[in-house]
């Protein structure tokens, strides 16, 4: 079962969620936690005073294990090698295996 390819489904629907501001990698044991933000602007000094103070809001966390943290740096380095220009790359899965 460990080569077998698994059939993706989205049963749930889940949404995609924005979030361009920093990110965080967290090890703890066997599995890694990537933290994604967003920066937001603060509600009262934007519409009471017209100023803009941000905060980065954590927007969504994804656990998962070493072997596909390292399988999505693979993946990145596929599509982004070092030292060419970036274009909108073509979608990408580092393979349907099972950690």
């Amino acid at each position: 079962m460990a080569n077998e390819k698994i059939t993706a489904i989205d049963p749930d629907n889940v949404p995609e969620i924005i979030c361009d501001g920093g990110f965080n990698v967290q090890w703890a044991g066997s599995r890694a936690t990537i933290t994604f933000t967003h920066n937001r602007a603060r509600t009262k000094p934007l519409l009471e005073d017209g100023q803009l103070e941000f905060d980065a809001v954590v927007r969504a966390r994804i656990a998962t294990s070493i072997d596909n943290i390292l399988a999505l740096r693979d993946l990145l380095n596929r599509i982004f090698p070092e030292g060419q220009s970036i274009e909108a790359p073509t979608g990408g899965t580092a393979g349907g295996s099972m950690h």
